[in-house]
């Protein structure tokens, strides 16, 4: 039975040596995981690439769990400001079934990274490090509730007669259902996801919401 309890890490260092010696350590985890997969990583491996002793390395970690969790913090941080950029992307779109595209491409590219990083690892904390969740910008909601509200705007958009209240309750079904098929594929099928035809299917089953209610008169 996988643990599902978030992994512990200590609170990380402000001096430089210190970082130094942090950034070393996860990228000597990095380096194992890819290379060589989760079951060569140990602590006193991951000190050995580091290039630390393993007293440095138990100074700011308690085992190699904590490690791994941080790693997997770092690669989020690196999502989410690789995300700037694509989401920039929706506020030139015209048509949102393009936007659904993007936000699609962008859920999918991180939940493969960080399955072929650590599979277990990720599909057992996986609440902890999901993207979507994180606060988006200006720190009133998460990256998925901005999406659904820029989605939201484009339907309104392309149905002027519509209210915004129906746009508002169509985005959120989009984006949730999306948003629940590839966390649930993360758990239940995770070889899915690297599929072409699995995020052919999901920008389908959107296209397919949305040419739907094209042809449908609000409530």
């Amino acid at each position: 039975m996988q643990d599902s309890r978030k992994p512990y890490s200590r609170k990380l260092p402000t001096q430089l040596r210190s970082k130094r010696i942090v950034e070393a350590i996860i990228q000597a985890c990095r380096k194992i995981l890819r290379e060589e997969g989760p079951e060569a990583l140990n602590t006193n491996y991951i000190a050995e690439v580091a290039g630390v002793n393993i007293a440095s390395l138990y100074r700011w970690f308690d085992n190699k769990e904590s490690v791994v969790a941080h790693t997997f913090e770092v690669m989020v941080a690196d999502e989410i400001e690789g995300l700037m950029p694509l989401f920039d992307e929706l506020n030139h779109q015209v048509k949102p079934d393009e936007a659904i595209t993007v936000i699609i491409d962008i859920l999918l590219t991180a939940q493969r990274r960080f399955l072929a990083l650590h599979r277990y690892f990720y599909q057992a904390h996986q609440a902890d490090f999901y993207v979507g969740s994180r606060p988006f910008i200006d720190g009133n909601q998460s990256w998925m509730q901005a999406a659904s509200g820029w989605i939201s705007i484009m339907i309104k958009e392309s149905h002027p007669e519509w209210s915004q209240g129906d746009c508002d309750f169509k985005a959120f079904i989009i984006t949730r259902a999306i948003e629940g098929i590839m966390l649930s594929a993360v758990t239940d099928n995770p070889d899915i996801l690297d599929q072409d035809f699995f995020r052919d299917e999901l920008i389908s089953l959107a296209r397919l919401y949305l040419l739907q209610n094209d042809h449908q008169t609000p409530t």
